[in-house]
């Protein structure tokens, strides 16, 4: 697996990795060590199904099924942001209202 960082202070172009295979426990720490220092991991060429997408978040937590937006029938963890065909968007913007706590830190103990 390679990470190149795309820019000085925000995100990287992660390569060389098949995020439709299962991730060993070394590929998904190696993965949350550069989420930590880029922010923003950008993956190019990956076409995973619906369950494959499913199975790569559940490496990282427990995943939530929407009550209200529409989902995969294959994977319900996988939510439909657009469904709209005749009027894509022309990006997207997100925002976290509401954040857990950082993980402690054993640098930061005492």
């Amino acid at each position: 697996m390679q990470v190149q960082a795309l820019g000085p202070t925000i995100g990287a172009l992660v390569s060389d990795i098949d995020l439709a295979l299962p991730l060993a426990d070394s590929q998904r720490d190696a993965l949350l060590a550069a989420l930590l220092q880029h922010h923003v991991l950008l993956f190019e060429n990956q076409p995973v199904t619906a369950p494959q997408h499913r199975d790569l978040a559940a490496r990282f937590g427990s995943l939530h099924i929407h009550p209200i937006y529409p989902q995969r029938a294959e994977a319900r963890e996988i939510i439909l942001l657009d469904t709209d065909l005749d009027n894509p968007p022309m990006g997207a913007l997100l925002s976290a209202r509401q954040l857990s706590p950082p993980p402690e830190s054993p640098l930061l103990s005492t």
